[in-house]
């Protein structure tokens, strides 16, 4: 058996020692990361679905400040309305944005399930970004809609202390237990907040591995048959014979890559969601029981409710730490880069761009056969010529 001061000193080392540095290092990294997903070149529908997640994560931070403030009893027992806010909104809106942020990681499993496993499906059903705005705002509709009845099992209850002042208390209304209804709505809360997404992600994450391995040896097998296409082209050249048509500009080699590392930052969500929210989705089964009143129960359930409030507060430093194309835009939403090239080397950048330019223009005006090579060197020379400095005589 516990008594009532160890529960209070587990409640305070989870929620007022340990969170609150917890939440800040969340809050700084969903902040570095919604400054990330706003980069030009993460402007699908995955990243549009991260974005919402990030946004959900952070509001559901600044949502937790009231219930730290109250298990630090630095509350305001005296107001009503404060109390009446703890009894009725506080852990209904905390649940709200961290619900969202899970049904916005499972609508980004779904979309990238149907794009990898069912090509054909997703260009049929084409997401575009009003379209995707349109299913984010109904995730969040959801996901408040789920938590809106947990707003009726708790009241607040009026004492009177030594001095006959009234102050307020937060008790669980009892009669909530014997209601059948009321236990059949937790039931299928935790399916959608919790059991559901859990499933979801593990069963359609296991189908991507799977296709993406499968596309990883085509692609091999694409790599080796362009290369025997390139040497009989060159041998065609040489002889004298047509040579093959030119490939697309965009290969399934690119698609394949793009498709690779959107997953990558998918994986990452997604198992730390996983581990995260594990112990709570167990913990919702066993809530409620004699096990409650023992001491290594709380423990259980304050680091579950650790867990569960802080699963998204590495996802930036392990998005930067994965993924080389986040990296990329980080730093050039930074301007990073940019300074580094044009100050570290010296170089005007647009001399840089019209030798590039001269480059491919000359890899795509070669001949196509070894033939007659008079006056190509010439025009190549005086081509040159016109893309470097103009210089003063030298006396």
């Amino acid at each position: 058996m516990m008594t009532e001061v160890e529960a209070s000193q587990v409640d305070y080392l989870a929620h007022v020692v340990a969170m609150p540095p917890l939440l800040l290092i969340g809050l700084v990294g969903q902040s570095l990361n919604l400054f990330t997903l706003r980069h030009r070149s993460l402007n699908s529908a995955g990243f549009i679905y991260l974005r919402a997640g990030a946004v959900a994560d952070i509001f559901s931070i600044f949502a937790l400040v009231p219930f730290i403030l109250r298990h630090a009893e630095k509350h305001w027992v005296r107001s009503y309305p404060a109390m009446w806010f703890h009894a009725h909104l506080e852990l209904p809106i905390i649940n709200s944005f961290l619900t969202a942020g899970t049904l916005c990681i499972v609508a980004l499993t779904v979309d990238r399930y149907l794009s990898i496993c069912h090509p054909m499906t997703a260009i049929r059903t084409i997401n575009t970004t009003k379209k995707t705005h349109f299913i984010i705002f109904s995730l969040y509709a959801v996901a408040i809609a789920v938590f809106a009845p947990s707003a009726f099992q708790k009241e607040v209850v009026e004492e009177v202390d030594s001095s006959n002042r009234t102050y307020y208390l937060i008790k669980r209304d009892e009669s909530m237990k014997e209601n059948q209804v009321y236990q059949i709505y937790l039931m299928g809360r935790e399916i959608i907040a919790r059991l559901g997404p859990i499933l979801v992600l593990v069963v359609l994450n296991a189908a991507i591995t799977i296709n993406l391995r499968r596309h990883a040896k085509r692609h091999r097998l694409l790599t080796v048959s362009n290369h025997r296409t390139r040497c009989d082209s060159r041998v065609s050249l040489q002889t004298g014979l047509p040579q093959p048509s030119p490939q697309p500009k965009r290969s399934r080699a690119d698609v394949y890559e793009s498709e690779r590392r959107i997953c990558v930052l998918l994986l990452i969500t997604s198992i730390t969601f996983i581990i995260c929210n594990l112990p709570a989705s167990l913990l919702s089964l066993v809530i409620g029981q004699s096990k409650e009143v023992s001491l290594k129960f709380q423990i259980f359930r304050a680091v579950a409710n650790l867990l569960e409030v802080t699963s998204y507060f590495a996802n930036f430093y392990c998005y930067a730490l994965c993924s080389t194309e986040y990296r990329n835009a980080f730093l050039d939403m930074l301007s990073c880069r940019s300074h580094l090239t044009s100050m570290s080397t010296g170089e005007s950048t647009t001399l840089k761009a019209k030798w590039k330019s001269f480059r491919m223009s000359r890899r795509r005006s070669a001949p196509q056969r070894l033939g007659v090579q008079s006056g190509v060197d010439e025009r190549r020379s005086s081509v040159a010529r016109s893309f470097l400095p103009h210089r003063t005589s030298i006396i």
